[in-house]
């Protein structure tokens, strides 16, 4: 017997293993050193961003409304705060008195080139006086709305008298705290129904118009068309691009942060990428504008459905807040119906750019032809229809961040 075969491990079955030979060994426990590198490093990574633990604080408004008190005003307030706004910007403010609640703008909240004459965010302030006047039979008030009660004043939205009462809630107050702006496919095979359609544009009026329109046909798919060029448009306008970013949210340490935004978490991609995604860098404008994007191309091949709202005068604050209103009760609608809406508002938002530079519009011309011998201007669009799975809230924040005392700011 040599030398050699004596002091193989291999062959005497007097080493750490009778089977495997010495490189084999040490490749595994290198790779096993690894794996747990790469794991600590996730660990890590999902610590530091904010993914675990997770905070739950910027979600709590959401059932906070639930359980709010009846006979507070501040109830009223708390579903105020669910309502929609144009990219999560909650550009809100609060003046609460025992009888009466003053809703203001709040220009800090600005989105900048992608809404240099707020109408968006007027928008986004009727709906929060909708969600007020939806909520308040349901909390023991009757509440009485006057809009632009002091034109002069420029942030001043609305006052909302308050009295005492008792009487059959809105049977929407029950969606407040379930609606949710859905950005995931919906099913393009599932129509929505014509009775659904009807029942939405019963609330039509001289001020605010509902128009439809059907994906499957030619001025559907001209609509998707455009709106996928005007998305492309505004990736391409750097100011535009910067603007929007400021509101986009990586990280749900940033999330917890400003509990505003939009984030991964409500983009509308599957959870687990999601989750994935927000382990990854956090990514600049231009390359989320190019996310956004591809996303907009997947949302407008997937809807069933377009609709957009028109004004009488697009550039009215009162006509504004009623168009915010009225987008927000067809939301809460659809939501008791088992829908899903998502606003599609880049063509309005390239209007109001080409106004802001001094620019033509073709964009202009192509929206006040697909409105009609009607008349009016479209303000909001949107895609709706029935969505294969749920997706999560984007967060709030607390009361204490948006209630003033006192009257007028």
């Amino acid at each position: 017997m040599n030398s050699s075969t004596l002091n193989n491990p291999a062959t005497t079955g007097t080493g750490p293993s009778s089977s495997a030979p010495s490189w084999k060994r040490r490749a595994f426990v290198g790779g096993g050193v690894a794996v747990g590198a790469a794991a600590a490093a996730t660990l890590w990574r999902a610590t530091s961003v904010g993914l675990i633990p997770r905070d739950d604080a910027p979600f709590e408004p959401w059932q906070a409304w639930e359980t709010s008190p009846s006979g507070d005003p501040l109830s009223l307030v708390a579903a105020a705060i669910l309502a929609a706004s144009p990219h999560n910007t909650q550009p809100w403010l609060f003046h609460v008195l025992d009888d009466h609640i003053d809703v203001h703008a709040d220009p800090y909240r600005s989105l900048g080139a992608m809404d240099p004459f707020a109408r968006e965010m007027w928008i986004g302030i009727g709906a929060a006086i909708a969600n007020i006047e939806i909520a308040a039979l349901a909390r023991g008030f009757a509440a009485t709305t006057e809009l632009r009660p002091a034109p002069r004043h420029d942030t001043l939205a609305a006052r909302i008298e308050l009295r005492p009462a008792k009487g059959l809630p809105n049977t929407l107050a029950k969606v407040i705290a379930k609606r949710r702006t859905h950005r995931a496919p919906y099913d393009p095979a599932r129509p929505v129904p014509p009775d659904v359609l009807n029942f939405l544009s019963k609330d039509d009026n001289d001020d605010v118009r509902l128009i439809w329109l059907d994906a499957n046909t030619e001025p559907g798919r001209a609509f998707a068309q455009a709106t996928l060029a005007g998305t492309q448009q505004i990736v391409n306008d750097a100011d535009m691009t910067a603007d929007g970013h400021h509101w986009f949210r990586n990280h749900p340490k940033a999330v917890a942060e400003h509990r505003d935004g939009v984030s991964v978490p409500t983009a509308g991609i599957p959870p687990v990428m999601a989750a994935l995604s927000s382990l990854l860098p956090a990514v600049d404008g231009k390359t989320s504008g190019e996310y956004w994007l591809d996303a907009t191309r997947t949302q407008l091949a997937s809807a069933p459905r377009y609709a957009r709202l028109a004004l009488r005068d697009l550039h009215d604050r009162r006509g504004q807040l009623l168009a915010g209103a009225r987008w927000h009760r067809i939301h809460l609608q659809l939501t008791e119906m088992g829908l899903s809406a998502q606003p599609m508002n880049q063509l309005m938002e390239i209007v109001d750019r080409d106004r802001q530079l001094l620019r033509p519009s073709p964009t202009a011309e192509l929206l006040q032809r697909w409105v009609g011998t009607a008349g009016g201007h479209a303000t909001f669009a949107f895609r709706l229809g029935y969505a294969p799975r749920s997706v999560p809230h984007s967060p709030r924040r607390p009361l204490q961040a948006v209630v003033k005392t006192g009257g007028l700011r």
